[in-house]
């Protein structure tokens, strides 16, 4: 016990006492020891017992009816706007009604009893599970979502492997809500229309004016429910993360794939938000095999392009023609926070084998021991290599890269590209890159389209050689060639 809170509670006895004595009058107000004294014969009462074990089953009865009911009612309210429009006027009807009214109701349902404290314990628990979970799902991280769209997860993973996960924190934050008024309202619905159980006894005590034992039940009442808040809070804080072990299931090496090479054309595309017309009769070719950049500053809607490319947003109008699967390369990574590198590479193909993620660890200079590590134990230099690595093993036809190398220094910049280019190298991907950096450029475009204004525009064209044929000095005179238009 922390010093400050027992001081706390000496002060709360000792300001007990002093009411005590001036009021001199033990039907209202008791002496703290004579509680106390109460207190003790209630734990030498057997019947205490079974009244406490008679209230506790009424809490955990009210608390799996609402979760079970509550919880499902939430993830649909969650993820169907017109359902929780639908939904909520009943739930505002819930809040809003005083807990005497449900008493009344469950009085004339089932009588005195066992369920109409489980009711009222049930309508006071119910709309605070919907409402959090609904608002947990509709809080899950848009980028995640985009990402398992692009990556084409089907809706199970995206549940269980999104969806789910997201909800913890305001589950936790629902248990710490309910955990006091679990037993308030089981207690309240003992009292007044009960039939056995901590409240009913607390009754009784008041018709007997036994003052001590009215004390007595509520301090019992008031610890019982602290220490069940604070079992809940215990659980909810409990870090569900854990070291799994990564096992190499038997499944025969992909064969060598033979990505479809066909051009990706874009013809007349147009693209506007509200009245910002980001594209306007747009025409674009980018070449298969190769690594198309386009380069051009900040906010002119080069994303905009990926992101329909990619099936993220979509087109208002116009033409695209492109064939194969789709890996994308994000600049805010999206690794998905409570899955480990291993599990965020499953995630987009389950059928890989670990022999094939730990050619592409060699190829990114990653370690195997990486893979049982979260994303928040990841360095900046490490999280851009398992972004390209979970494209990559996505083994896809077509990559998109949106400001990949962005945020990071000059020197890992440098080598996260150099090992790109390794695995394009053997890969031959059909990349298109999204960059504001010349550096970039002249490390990795061989198509390269400058790009300027609103609407977008196609200001320059440039063809260089194969990224792998090309040495420092080719590059420095791309360099310059860049930045001289750029300048101009």
């Amino acid at each position: 016990m922390k010093k400050n809170t027992a001081i706390g509670l000496i002060l709360i006895l000792l300001v007990w006492w002093i009411i005590a004595v001036l009021n001199n009058n033990q039907l209202l107000i008791p002496f703290p020891q004579k509680v106390f004294l109460e207190m003790v014969k209630l734990f030498k009462d057997l019947n205490f017992y079974g009244d406490l074990l008679n209230t506790f089953l009424k809490i955990i009865v009210g608390f799996f009816i609402s979760v079970f009911i509550g919880i499902p009612i939430g993830i649909i309210s969650g993820l169907s706007k017109s359902f929780f429009e639908i939904f909520r006027p009943f739930l505002m009807l819930i809040q809003s009604s005083p807990v005497v009214s449900y008493i009344a109701i469950a009085m004339l349902w089932f009588g005195i009893g066992f369920y109409t404290p489980v009711f009222v314990a049930f309508m006071v628990i119910f709309p605070v599970v919907v409402l959090n979970i609904s608002e947990g799902i509709r809080s899950t991280d848009k980028k995640l979502l985009e990402m398992a769209k692009v990556f084409n997860l089907d809706k199970k993973n995206i549940l269980l492997k999104i969806y789910f996960p997201s909800l913890i924190p305001f589950l936790k934050s629902t248990l710490n809500m309910i955990s006091g008024s679990l037993w308030k309202s089981v207690v309240v619905g003992e009292f007044l229309a009960g039939d056995r159980g901590l409240g009913v006894s607390l009754s009784f005590s008041k018709i007997a004016l036994n003052t001590d034992r009215v004390f007595a039940y509520t301090i019992l009442l008031a610890i019982l429910g602290m220490i069940s808040e604070k079992m809940l809070k215990g659980i909810s804080s409990k870090n569900l993360r854990r070291e799994k072990e990564i096992k190499n299931k038997i499944i025969k090496s992909s064969k060598k794939v033979n990505r479809i090479s066909e051009d990706i054309i874009i013809k007349s595309l147009n693209k506007k938000f509200d009245d910002n017309v980001i594209l306007s009769g747009f025409d674009i070719a980018f070449k298969s095999g190769k690594i198309n950049v386009l380069l051009g500053e900040s906010g002119i809607g080069k994303t905009t392009i990926l992101n329909i490319l990619s099936g993220i947003v979509g087109k208002d109008n116009g033409e695209i023609y492109i064939n194969g699967k789709i890996g994308y390369i994000f600049q805010d990574d999206r690794l998905v926070p409570w899955l480990n590198v291993y599990e965020n590479i499953k995630l987009v193909n389950e059928d890989i084998n670990l022999n094939e993620i730990i050619k592409y660890l060699n190829l990114l200079n990653l370690e195997k021991d990486i893979l049982t590590k979260y994303p928040d134990e990841l360095s900046g230099g490490m999280k851009k290599r398992v972004n390209i690595l979970r494209a990559i093993a996505y083994n896809p036809d077509i990559i998109l890269m949106d400001e990949a190398f962005a945020s990071l220094d000059i020197s890992n910049k440098y080598k996260i590209i150099k090992e790109f280019i390794n695995i394009q190298k053997k890969e031959k991907f059909t990349v298109i890159m999204v960059t504001h950096d010349p550096f970039e450029v002249s490390n990795l475009g061989e198509n390269v389209f400058l790009l300027e204004g609103k609407p977008l525009k196609i200001k320059k064209k440039f063809k260089f050689k194969n990224v792998f044929e090309r040495n420092i000095e080719y590059n420095h005179t791309i360099l310059y060639e860049i930045n001289k238009i750029l300048l101009d």
